[in-house]
């Protein structure tokens, strides 16, 4: 359930950026999340209408982006895309350029706001 706490920062900072720009009201905001997050959208969206209620973003539109995993070699720079399973299951993930197992992971566990649509 930390679902409910990571909307309330997110509704909170929205909100802080609207106000301070002078916005009479947020009509949507974009988070970008990682699929390497443990995050249940339905509940996001449930939380977040909540945590607008009494608020300028009261009736925005949540829009939930996910992104998808990618990690580098870091012994030839191959870049490629990988499933969470992949990931999380490491012992025989291999670079399929080189054959290392010395890989980064470049995206997939991001949580942040993407963009947010005012009014005013």
């Amino acid at each position: 359930m930390h679902e409910l706490a990571l909307i309330q920062s997110v509704v909170e900072s929205v909100v802080n950026v609207a106000v301070a720009n002078q916005a009479k009201s947020v009509v949507s905001v974009t988070l970008r999340i990682g699929v390497m997050r443990d995050f249940v959208d339905a509940l996001a969206e449930q939380y977040f209408g909540y945590c607008a209620a009494g608020t300028i973003a009261k009736g925005a539109k949540l829009v939930i982006l996910k992104a998808c995993v990618s990690v580098q070699c870091t012994e030839c720079s191959h870049l490629r895309e990988a499933t969470r399973a992949e990931v999380m299951e490491s012992g025989e993930f291999l670079c399929l350029n080189c054959g290392s197992r010395e890989l980064q992971l470049i995206s997939g566990d991001e949580f942040m706001i993407e963009s947010v649509g005012v009014l005013g």
